[in-house]
């Protein structure tokens, strides 16, 4: 996931995302997944907790819809908005999402539930893992 920050107010923070891919390993083998219709909006709601959602931060919330591929299928999957946790500073931006439902959009899938943790880090080399106070 890249973006850019477009406010940091010291209790709001919001990240216009331009991209979103993951390459994953599950039981079933090697698949990727891509945000589709960008750009996302990540901002915190409240103390310790954000929202993905489709749009930029200035616009009306949007869905957000996956395209997950293997070599042989590929499938969209859709959800309203992910909500989640992230850790605050002195510890590193682990941002948490659990339990999160897709439904599917297109292709013979099954629905699927994300559960991911993930860190943020500034997009140039040397690549150094962001704190939020």
């Amino acid at each position: 996931m890249h973006g850019n920050v477009t406010a940091n107010t010291g209790s709001q923070i919001s990240i216009e995302v331009s991209s979103f891919y993951l390459e994953c390993v599950s039981s079933s083998g090697f698949f990727t997944m891509q945000g589709q219709g960008l750009p996302w909006c990540w901002k915190t709601t409240k103390s310790d907790s954000f929202e993905l959602r489709g749009g930029k931060c200035s616009e009306a919330a949007k869905s957000l819809t996956l395209l997950w591929s293997t070599e042989s299928t590929s499938c969209s999957f859709t959800r309203t908005a992910l909500t989640g946790t992230f850790k605050t500073s002195p510890e590193e931006a682990v941002m948490t999402l659990l339990d999160q439902e897709f439904a599917v959009e297109s292709g013979f899938c099954q629905p699927f539930k994300l559960d991911i943790n993930y860190s943020m880090e500034t997009a140039i080399s040397p690549f150094t893992t962001l704190t939020i106070s």
